[in-house]
């Protein structure tokens, strides 16, 4: 009789990862398609990721997730380039072969663009708490009590920025977020200056719900940063990163 052997959690997980990678490459992003996608496999993650007793491996697992990427380019060129043999020992003889032509740099960026938006989703979906180990106190020890971190009275808006980030926030939208068509771009270009700069720290999804709430305005989608960034806007950005810590000091 035969029987199946058990799945390994471990093996599980890394199948899951490199089917968000595979589907980021093949499929254009559009926002119900990557979190329904991202949703299914978020599932499926959390119950390998509960069957995982060891910490160590639920640690190495975590940072593995949320290093920049696991993003990988899986071309024929790039295999051919890689190996120290030569092309044409890499072919019977008397074959025709055609050699596609290597993977241009902004198609690249734009499979790095999909996997971000869909590993953003994905992360939103799993769960990833990892249990401390225990460290008995020594005897005879007297431990002092740690007062919580409380936010700055002036730090507004707490849920969604750290560092007096609206401070800033504020200063932008009023000084260098235009009222026309090109809106959206400017939004979605500060938003991700800033959480890149550890000013807001929620991500896209929650932080257009809270602007559209608070600002009274439909809701939108926040772009890519490599689609809407321009000199122009990195300036401002930069000058506004100036007034701001001049405001600080």
């Amino acid at each position: 009789m035969k029987f199946d052997s058990p799945e390994n959690p471990i093996e599980m997980i890394e199948f899951i990862i490199n089917s968000l990678i595979d589907f980021s490459n093949k499929n254009e992003y559009d926002y119900k398609l990557y979190n329904s996608f991202a949703k299914k496999k978020g599932k499926s993650f959390n119950r390998y990721f509960s069957q995982i007793d060891n910490e160590t491996d639920k640690e190495k697992i975590i940072s593995d997730l949320k290093t920049n990427f696991h993003f990988s380019i899986r071309d024929i060129v790039t295999d051919l380039m890689a190996k120290k043999n030569t092309i044409g020992d890499n072919f019977d003889e008397g074959v025709t072969y055609y050699i596609a032509q290597p993977i241009p740099d902004n198609r690249i960026r734009g499979y790095e663009s999909n996997y971000k938006e869909l590993i953003e989703l994905f992360l939103d979906k799993v769960q990833i708490e990892t249990v401390p180990p225990t460290v008995p106190a020594p005897e005879n020890i007297q431990i002092e009590t740690v007062p919580p971190i409380v936010p700055a009275p002036e730090n507004k808006h707490p849920k969604m920025f750290i560092n007096n980030g609206f401070k800033m926030f504020e200063y932008i939208l009023n000084n260098h977020i235009t009222e026309n068509r090109g809106r959206i771009n400017d939004i979605s270009f500060y938003y991700w200056k800033m959480h890149n700069d550890n000013f807001i720290i929620q991500k896209p999804y929650p932080f257009v719900e809270w602007f559209t709430k608070l600002y009274d305005v439909e809701s939108f989608q926040i772009k890519t940063l490599n689609t809407i960034q321009n000199p122009n806007r990195l300036k401002h950005y930069s000058n506004s990163l100036d007034w701001f810590k001049l405001q600080n000091q």
